[in-house]
């Protein structure tokens, strides 16, 4: 009897999966340089026994190949069935929803990358986001730049360099770590975000636009399940939409039906939406809902205590005040 045993991770660095069988006594992994273990005299595994046993290696070698011949067969039959969002969070939770840029990769693919060869730069690749969570963004940065020269395929490290810069208010190369790392792999939300604040910081308009409404159709057909950077994208649009100077750009119907959205989801008490909102009502001429919604968003403020945020929000809801006084 053979148990079946599996490692999709690698695949995230662009190297070959780890496929393995395992028996009583023997386990064979099947990876760009194969490997098999003798469990009763080596439990340590230290021993690769594939090229001493080459014969043994090939049989089971040819009975995994059976298994996921038989398994993806079988997969490929059945009708898929799309996942709600609770559905998608309960699994991800078990551990069964695959981490992002993990592929369902089962080939016998020898050219590929050996996982054992990235072991190294697997570590240190949890170190540089581990330093980004920290918010130690100039040693990440160090870091990053390193890596990059490592490994200049794997657009994740151009998605957090672009992530990085974007904080550290260099959007020239937030903008070009964002493109390499869209073109090495495109549809990932998350750049797509990060591109179209880096744009709109950049007073690009047009690509700010673009890229947000790129983050938001990919999050959706994705089933990504992130409600606080879902909101952050229907904001940053909505107010990419009814602050954009190009009049055949800028919408602020649309851009209604966003920031509602994104204050419905947050019950009206993030103080920057509700500033959105404001704008957004500033513009369509509802110049008394626009005093109220801005009126709340500088009391959601001071309830924070937040005085940069308060003096930002002050200054724009005088600016209503004014206008709306000048209209009577």
């Amino acid at each position: 009897r053979h148990l079946y045993c599996e490692s999709l991770y690698p695949t995230k660095y662009g190297a070959n999966s780890l496929l393995g069988l395992i028996s009583k006594r023997w386990k064979y992994i099947q990876t760009t340089r194969p490997e098999l273990y003798d469990l009763q005299n080596d439990p340590g595994e230290q021993a690769n026994l594939v090229e001493k046993e080459y014969k043994r290696a090939r049989v089971l070698r040819n009975r995994l190949a059976k298994i996921l011949e038989q398994t993806v067969r079988q997969e490929k039959d059945q009708e898929e069935m799309p996942l709600d969002a609770e559905s998608l969070n309960h699994l991800r939770s078990l551990g069964y929803v695959g981490d992002i840029g993990v592929i369902e990769d089962f080939s016998f693919d020898r050219t590929k990358e050996d996982p054992k060869d990235l072991i190294g730069f697997h570590n240190e690749y949890r170190k540089l986001s581990n330093l980004v969570k920290q918010n130690k963004l100039a040693d990440a940065r160090a870091l990053l730049e390193r890596l990059l020269k490592q490994h200049t395929g794997f657009y994740q490290l151009y998605e957090l360099a672009s992530h990085i810069a974007l904080n550290q208010n260099d959007y020239e190369n937030a903008i070009r770590y964002g493109e390499k790392a869209v073109e090495l792999e495109p549809g990932r939300f998350k750049v797509h975000h990060i591109l179209g604040l880096a744009y709109s910081e950049s007073k690009q308009n047009e690509a700010a636009i673009k890229q947000l409404e790129l983050a938001l159709e990919f999050m959706i057909k994705d089933q990504a399940t992130s409600l606080p950077e879902y909101v952050q994208i229907l904001n940053a649009l909505a107010w990419a939409l009814v602050t954009c100077p190009n009049q055949e750009l800028n919408d602020p119907s649309k851009a209604l039906e966003l920031a509602q959205k994104a204050c419905e989801l947050t019950q009206s008490k993030h103080p920057l939406y509700l500033n959105t909102l404001a704008v957004v009502y500033t513009r369509l001429d509802n110049l008394g809902e626009a005093v109220k919604t801005s009126q709340k968003a500088v009391a959601l403020a001071r309830a924070k205590g937040d005085q940069a945020l308060i003096t930002k929000l002050q200054k724009q809801l005088d600016l209503i005040k004014r206008a709306w006084a000048e209209s009577k």
